[in-house]
């Protein structure tokens, strides 16, 4: 991670700015020295036209102004020299992008991969709580009817013991019997509450679960969102530095340093990050990507059908394959239809001149 580390931002805007810097000092020694060579071409010329007795006192400020420019020139030849090496040092000692720009890649996969099962986990962990809400309101109104069921009973012991309060040797065997029944059924009861106890720990706890996968899910798809968008400053990064070492690099080993460079951004990494830079440096992109939506939005229901059907059967090898077969089954099933038409008409018009001849051939001559 060291080429990002030196391409970080500041980094880049310093030596912006140094090279801003530099190129100011240069076109102002550019534009002095132009001003000094006219002021000397014009001193030169005064020389010539000027009389003997003039040039001996106009030779010393003369030769004292080539003396200067020639000490200006030097001046500008060792600063140019000077800015030159040191970029030309920096661009030496910068690393291959390319394992940075994989590495990058190969974590943004990973971290893909992770989302994926992230997400493959909590949709199964949402069916897990789905079912056991339903298993949970199956259990509630097992035990309501259980409930009503008692109740029941219990209304129709007291009628029977309103009605029949003369025979209490059978309603006394009558409660004996039921007795059993009765602690069966709390019984149950007790074993259903308990196991909707545990269905319900089972369902908070897998809330939690799908609540902490939930948080996973979020951090990693801003994590994946901004490594997206470090990849893509990167790139252009990389790009204003692969411009830089085509126009300067000259010297020793600046050749297989740039082929590297093309070598390693010809793959597709480098086609995925060029298209999401050049959209979002675009201006135009979105505004032509809104106009087509817009357009589309435009349209009448039956043009919307048939391009959402155009669109269906070419992106899709499959309805393509489907549409390839059908067309072909049509047409033969049109032309065998067509060919046993004409075979039946060719049969019949047989038969009806096959009479005909008959007849013309037993005439009496």
């Amino acid at each position: 991670m060291n080429i990002s580390i030196r391409c970080s931002g500041e980094g880049i805007d310093s030596e912006k700015s140094l090279l801003d810097e530099q190129g100011l000092r240069i076109a102002e020694n550019q534009e002095n020295s132009q001003k000094n060579r006219r002021k000397l071409a014009e001193s030169t010329r005064d020389f010539k036209k000027a009389s003997a007795e003039d040039k001996l006192g106009m030779f010393n400020s003369l030769l004292k102004g080539y003396q200067e420019e020639v000490d200006n020139i030097t001046k500008r030849a060792k600063f140019g020299e000077n800015a030159f090496l040191n970029i030309y040092q920096k661009l030496y000692e910068a690393p291959d992008p390319f394992p940075a720009l994989a590495s990058i890649a190969v974590q943004l996969s990973e971290k893909t991969c992770l989302l994926e099962k992230a997400e493959a986990k909590g949709e199964e962990l949402t069916a897990k709580v789905n079912e056991q809400q339903r298993l949970i309101q199956k259990l509630e109104d097992d035990i309501l009817k259980g409930y009503s069921s008692k109740e029941r009973k219990g209304a129709l012991f007291n009628e029977w013991e309103f009605s029949e309060a003369g025979v209490a040797e059978q309603s006394e065997a009558m409660d004996q019997k039921h007795v059993p029944s009765d602690q069966e059924q709390s019984s149950m009861l007790k074993v259903i509450c308990s196991q909707r106890d545990r269905f319900r720990a089972r369902l908070r706890e897998t809330e939690e679960e799908i609540r902490r996968l939930k948080e996973k899910i979020g951090f990693l798809t801003d994590e994946l969102e901004k490594t997206k968008a470090d990849n893509v400053k990167l790139y252009g990064k990389i790009r204003y530095v692969q411009d830089y070492n085509h126009d300067k690099v000259v010297s020793r080993g600046s050749k297989k340093y740039v082929e590297d460079v093309e070598s390693g951004f010809s793959s597709d990494v480098e086609s995925k990050y060029k298209k999401i830079y050049e959209d979002d440096i675009n201006p135009f992109a979105a505004f032509s990507k809104k106009e087509r939506e817009q357009r589309i939005k435009d349209l009448g229901i039956r043009d919307r059908i048939t391009l959402s059907s155009g669109r269906f059967l070419l992106g899709n090898k499959y309805a393509r394959t489907f549409a390839f077969f059908y067309t072909i089954g049509l047409h033969v099933l049109v032309f065998t239809c067509l060919y046993r038409m004409s075979a039946l008409s060719y049969l019949s018009h047989g038969a009806e001149e096959t009479p005909v001849t008959e007849t013309t051939t037993n005439l009496p001559r």
